[in-house]
């Protein structure tokens, strides 16, 4: 009978649990003096379901009637008596059978111990489904063909955390917990973190604590990466249909992405709890060893305490907790570290995060200063020629790039490629990195023909060193699709991108970032050509991905909505293009906060919406909310300000203010003129916007002007075949007719088709 599979907990009472103290004396002394078995068996070894000879679990039981089926075969727990031994399940212990006995009790013990309450072992009792669970029914039923109905299984599990309040997770190894694979392990610590009055606490062997408290960034990081791609409907469970059933309940009744999200929160969390614990503990005993022959340890403690305040830093950072990063960054430099030359290149390290960070906050020019330092310290120490030099100066290049001072972001750019080409062959893969992000300068500078050739170079090398199928390689056809779009080349776009979302989709999978970016800019391909409907369905393919690795609240989501509210105003969707503008603001101001510049650009397009349905007092409100940011985050002199300047002209045009369009659409040319250059297609769009405040007041001479200075930029940097090229075109063509010259109306009306 099903029912006699498990150890059933009475609703109103605590299932038994083997105490800790047990595990590891008794039990720990079974296996290691059975045959073949040692403290690195795992459980799977010690008790073999597949086999009708008993391990060590179904011997202890073999001759004992269950308590609760009466048959012959009992649970290994309730063949224990003693306070000693067995008693209510403090908590459930939830692992997979792949791990070893030896680090299962170490995990135990450990946990015992770095508890704030010091837990005896001896009363700390631990559900273990393998000891709690009846293995002798369990086998029977695999004979007999049959598993447990899942529904009931899942109640089994559900009220055991229920029942029991606290589920102690192993994570091991640390940095690719073999945990994250199991669809029950899984499902366990979900059910943990969801159920009112229950708590999930993760735990580990403490030679893996000790690993991750010693590892470097780049493993922490790792561990990110796992954390980013590790999700549930990828995860494996010993019998397939529970896996089936486990997700189809997930899919129904909680959904992948919020399950995911979840997880993925708690890890990250654990994590960071667990390197400011240590670092908090090293920081308290600092200074306190000397070694026998009394030489003081200080110098070697100083330089633990530094590295692991740089991981915890290093791991707030990549949460998104960017003001405690700072803190912890900012509390290595305090003191004068130790002057070798690696404690030198190790403050120009924690330079170059904490300019990370004042990036990731939109705060350049902090960003730009703590770049340069590092880079200063990195000349002085290593020499020019050293790749962590190249680094400082690709970082400063993009700290130039987000202000909008492309041509300073060159000159980076191009030390960096110099130093590459240097120190590394010519076909290295950071070298077509170099070229990538040179052409992503050409492209922000509308030089669209010399970023098609950096990116081409990328590529030739990509193709050639790496493949065809490399991520990489996609994205030299990612940037290469981005260009064509912008020249209005759609067609050729959408070939570039899909070769990219190919190469992803093969490489990546479905389910990762990158491949989310070739949806999203599949989609943007689809809005330039009026397709609105087909790029909302390529946008929303992004957002649930994103959704589902990301979470709810993450900068990159708040880009979806933020795309999706795009094409509804495209369409004069205006309420459901709101909808959507608001959530990437409401995530936006949340995360961000109101002084970045992509919360401005939700302000922005907030007021796009105002202004297509023709509410032009709420436009401005907006427009300015935006501008203000701008001026703050970005200053007078960048593009994205100029953009805001003409946008508030446009309102001011259609209110039929032209004395106050004009005065904002020449201060968006004059920084446009100064910044970018007389021949950038925004430039263009200042002067048209003029153009068209000049044909507003009747004013066509002025207005003739202004639209010839747009069509000759934009001949000249997107070619005749380009929409906006059509829309100059027929903006002298509306100058023509309203000045009653048919004639050169229908010649430019021509050009226009």
């Amino acid at each position: 009978m099903f029912c006699n599979l498990f150890s059933y907990p009475n609703p109103k009472h605590v299932p038994n649990g083997v105490s800790v103290h047990y595990l590891k004396t008794q039990f720990l002394r079974e296996v290691e003096e059975t045959e073949g078995l040692n403290e690195n068996s795992t459980i799977r070894e010690i008790e073999d379901l597949r086999w009708a000879k008993h391990g060590v679990i179904r011997s202890k039981g073999a001759t004992i009637v269950c308590p609760r089926d009466d048959t012959i075969g009992a649970a290994y727990s309730d063949c224990l008596i003693g306070d000693d031994n067995v008693g209510p399940a403090t908590f459930l212990f939830s692992y997979t059978w792949k791990y070893t006995i030896r680090d299962i009790i170490d995990t135990l013990v450990a946990h015992c111990c770095e508890s704030n309450k010091d837990m005896d072992q001896k009363r700390t009792y631990v559900w273990i489904c393998c000891l709690c669970n009846n293995q002798h029914r369990v086998y029977e039923d695999k004979q007999n063909g049959g598993n447990v109905p899942f529904d009931e299984f899942h109640e089994n599990v559900r009220t055991n955390v229920v029942n029991i309040g606290h589920v102690v997770a192993m994570m091991f190894p640390w940095d690719n917990p073999e945990y994250l694979t199991r669809v029950w392990c899984v499902f366990e610590a979900y059910t943990a973190t969801t159920e009112p009055g229950c708590t999930l606490t993760i735990a580990m062997p403490p030679k893996e604590r000790q690993a991750m408290m010693s590892g470097d960034v780049g493993d922490i990081n790792t561990l990110f990466k796992v954390l980013d791609t590790a999700m549930i409907q990828n995860a494996k469970a010993y019998v397939p249909e529970d896996r089936e059933k486990i997700l189809n309940h997930v899919e129904v009744m909680v959904g992948y992405t919020k399950l995911n999200h979840s997880i993925n929160k708690v890890i990250r969390r654990w994590v960071m709890d667990t390197l400011v614990a240590e670092f908090e503990k090293m920081n308290g005993s600092k200074g306190m060893k000397n070694n026998h022959d009394g030489h003081n340890q200080d110098d070697l403690q100083d330089e633990k305490l530094s590295r692991l305040c740089y991981n915890v830093g290093s791991v707030m950072y990549e949460n998104g907790e960017y003001d405690e990063a700072l803190v912890y960054f900012k509390n290595i430099l305090k003191k004068e570290l130790n002057p070798t030359v690696d404690q030198k290149s190790f403050s120009a390290n924690a330079y170059n995060q904490i300019g990370l960070v004042y990036s990731a906050k939109g705060a350049y020019e902090n960003a730009l200063v703590e770049y340069c330092k590092a880079l200063e310290i990195r000349l002085k120490v290593l020499g020019r020629d050293h790749p962590n030099t190249a680094e400082s100066y690709n970082k400063i290049g993009s700290v130039y790039f987000q202000k909008g001072d492309y041509e300073n972001a060159l000159i980076e750019y191009r030390n960096c490629l110099e130093i590459e080409l240097k120190a590394l062959v010519p076909d290295h893969p950071s070298t077509a990195e170099c070229y990538n992000t040179i052409g992503v300068v050409y492209y922000g500078k509308g030089d669209y023909e010399n970023a098609l050739v950096e990116h081409r170079k990328a590529l030739e090398i990509q193709l050639q060193v790496i493949g065809p199928d490399h991520p990489s390689t996609a994205t030299s056809y990612n940037n290469i699709g981005v260009v064509y779009d912008e020249k209005g080349d759609y067609e050729n776009a959408l070939i570039e991108h899909r070769k990219a979302l190919e190469i992803r989709l093969k490489a990546l999978g479905p389910d990762h970032l990158n491949t989310a970016e070739s949806y999203n800019n599949i989609g943007m391909v689809y809005y330039e050509q009026g397709d609105y409907e087909n790029a909302l369905v390529e946008h929303r393919k992004a957002l649930e991905i994103r959704l589902n690795l990301l979470g709810p609240e993450h900068p990159s989501t708040a880009e979806c909505y933020n795309n999706i509210g795009v094409v509804y105003d495209e369409k004069g969707d205006y309420e459901n293009a709101l909808i959507e503008h608001r959530k990437a603001l409401e995530i936006r101001l949340k995360v961000l906060g109101r002084d970045h510049s992509n919360t401005a650009e939700s302000y922005n397009n907030i007021g796009s919406v105002y202004f297509q349905k023709g509410d032009y007092e709420n436009a401005l409100v907006e427009y300015r909310n935006c501008l203000e940011i701008q001026l703050k985050a970005l200053g007078r002199d960048h593009p994205n300000t100029a953009e805001s300047y003409n946008n508030i002209g446009s309102v001011y045009d259609e209110k039929g203010d032209y004395e106050n369009a004009l005065v904002e659409h020449r201060k968006a040319l004059e920084i446009q003129l100064q910044v970018i250059g007389p021949d950038h297609p925004s430039t263009a769009i200042s002067y048209n916007n003029i153009g068209m405040v000049y044909y507003d007041q009747g004013d066509y001479e002025n207005a003739f002007v202004e639209h010839r200075k747009a069509l000759e930029i934009r001949l000249k940097m997107l070619g005749p075949d380009h929409p906006s090229t059509a829309e100059s075109y027929k903006n002298i063509v509306g100058v023509y007719y309203a000045k009653g010259d048919y004639k050169n109306a229908f010649v430019e009306y021509c050009k226009a088709l």
